[in-house]
């Protein structure tokens, strides 16, 4: 996966307030590589972040991606293409 990619991922969990692990996750990136479904599941597994909020900023990375790609489709909320 993109490194662009990944980096928003982790952007996004250390700036969740409380969050207090970043030599947990830097352990957990190593060994699960920087963008993977099994980095998001040993996130929550390891309890460095509740299921809901991680799920919330793994939706959020696929979003900021979205949005770079295709700024009219996220202007409108939904799959229709601006006129």
């Amino acid at each position: 996966m993109s490194a662009a990619r990944n980096s928003r991922f982790l952007d996004l969990l250390r700036k969740v307030p409380g969050f207090g692990f970043p030599d947990e996750l830097t352990e957990l990136v190593q060994r699960h590589g920087p963008d993977s479904q099994e980095l998001l599941q040993a996130i929550i597994d390891a309890r460095l972040i509740g299921k809901e909020e991680a799920c919330r900023q793994w939706a959020m990375r696929s979003a900021l991606l979205m949005s770079i790609r295709s700024p009219r489709l996220s202007r409108r909320g939904g799959g229709e293409a601006a006129s």
